[in-house]
């Protein structure tokens, strides 16, 4: 009887969870198509028909401004989403939220393998769940199908774990087909095949030699497709670096690297694009200031506090892997996930919360493990009620917000601007969102502050354009 009930305990602890995350983004229905919704969706003719299905493996597999990205699969499952919604946001809003309770639950899962214990599990899913940094994989209808790679991520692990576990071939089959899929999904995903490494070195399950057995269909899936997008697309990078400079490039991309446990930790101001430093935004390199690139050191403070917090984490895993390796399991998990959006082959981006959604299954772990061991301490217990709550409550409400900063593009552009005010580009294009409302006078204070950012940057034709857009404006 007490084993029943308290398997029932159990299966209610993640069924609330999965209730209150989907609360939580229960008002996404009523949002529209923004930004790159329309580029991946609603003006994307080659997913308009499964008749092209050839087509979504060949080199023009994305819409235009998207070249030198190799995704397949992803390209498949934007087509199905069509197939099934057609215009209709409701049905893509649907599919995204489904997404996101899968891999909750799979969280869940792979925390209870991982010998972390029931409450430990439940509460880790919580923090995945409810984390508003994960608004922009889930309510952005666009990022939600890389989200899809990022399960199929989840789930290839549960599958690998679940074979040291229990001992059956048919798991590392379902890992190896999961694992197929996320690669050629999400290209974040190919960092998969050394977090099963990481996940070996850490709990030592195997011997050398079955260890490379093991590992070695991971790591050569990821060089297949490496072969593949360099056979079809004859690169294997996204464009290329800063100034022709890996030196510059890289500097950018440490600045950046410091904003992953920014947003993790201090989840307040969330935006798509971010500011990484004075004149240097997360997206958009032509928004760049081209003298802060070149003006760049390996003494900057950005760079310095990026190092700082990486050191910080590299001691804290090399501390506690005598004794709690599982602490060290986390924090490698965080980082090791992000190599291949860490710009050592050049990208069009450096920075995006989404691209945290794998890495911050290592910090929903981290958090609940130490939430766990307050509560496990007679002095500290009611102290980890309290935060526990406090902190559940403000990720539920701060993702109830930060949804509706995706409810149209006006709505979308005025939060950017506000958190990135030092864009040009975002500066103008609030200015034509206004221009639609219609409202001139909004547009014209947005239009003159791009116009200022212009001609700081230098940009004649920007400025030429923002000019001539000022002069049709009716006088004040």
């Amino acid at each position: 009887m007490v084993s029943k009930r308290s398997a029932l305990n159990h299966k209610l602890g993640i069924i609330i969870c999965l209730l209150f995350t989907s609360l939580a983004y229960s008002n996404i229905f009523n949002n529209d198509f923004v930004i790159d919704d329309y580029k991946f969706i609603v003006d994307w003719p080659l997913i308009h028909d499964l008749g092209n299905l050839s087509q979504f493996f060949g080199p023009h597999n994305q819409p235009q401004g998207e070249e030198g990205v190799y995704s397949p699969l992803k390209t498949l499952f934007h087509a199905l989403n069509h197939q099934a919604w057609g215009q209709k946001p409701f049905g893509y809003h649907l599919v995204s939220i489904a997404v996101h309770l899968l891999a909750t639950f799979f969280i869940y899962r792979i925390v209870l393998l991982l010998r972390g214990g029931e409450a430990l599990a439940v509460l880790t899913a919580f923090i995945f769940g409810l984390h508003p940094v994960h608004v922009d994989a889930v309510t952005f209808m666009t990022a939600s199908i890389d989200t899809l790679g990022v399960l199929f991520m989840f789930i290839s692990f549960y599958f690998y774990i679940k074979k040291d576990s229990a001992g059956v071939p048919k798991d590392y089959a379902l890992s190896l087909f999961f694992a197929l899929l996320a690669i050629f999904t999400h290209e974040l995903c190919i960092s998969l095949p050394v977090l099963f490494l990481w996940y070996e070195l850490c709990f030592q399950t195997s011997g050398r030699e079955k260890l490379i057995r093991k590992l070695l269909p991971f790591f050569g899936m990821a060089l297949v497709y490496v072969l593949f997008k360099f056979l079809v697309l004859h690169s294997v990078s996204r464009g290329g670096y800063l100034e022709n400079s890996f030196y510059l490039n890289s500097l950018v991309a440490l600045k950046a690297l410091r904003l992953y446990p920014l947003v993790l930790f201090f989840p307040f101001q969330l935006a798509v694009n971010r500011p990484v430093a004075e004149g240097i935004s997360s997206v958009n390199i032509e928004d760049f200031s081209r003298a802060a690139v070149l003006s760049q050191s390996f003494l900057d403070k950005e760079v310095m506090v990026s190092l700082i917090l990486l050191g910080l984490a590299v001691l804290g895993a090399v501390r506690c892997w005598k004794d709690h390796r599982l602490v060290s399991f986390i924090i490698g998990w965080l980082y090791l996930s992000l190599l291949p959006v860490m710009n050592i082959v050049a990208m069009s981006s450096f920075f995006a919360e989404r691209y945290v959604y794998p890495g911050s299954f290592g910090f929903a772990f981290g958090a609940a493990f130490y939430l766990c061991r307050l509560y496990e301490n007679k002095v500290t217990k009611y102290l980890a009620v309290f935060l526990t709550i406090a902190l559940l409550q403000f990720y539920f409400v701060r993702t109830i917000l930060h949804n509706t900063d995706f409810k149209n593009e006006l709505t979308f552009y005025e939060n950017e601007a506000n958190v990135n005010p030092q864009s040009a580009f975002l500066q103008h294009d609030l200015g034509v969102m206004y221009l639609r409302v219609p409202d001139t006078d909004r547009a014209r204070q947005h239009f003159e502050k791009a116009l200022i950012l212009f001609e700081q940057q230098g940009k004649a034709q920007e400025i030429r354009e923002v000019e001539d857009v000022l002069k049709q404006l009716p006088a004040q």
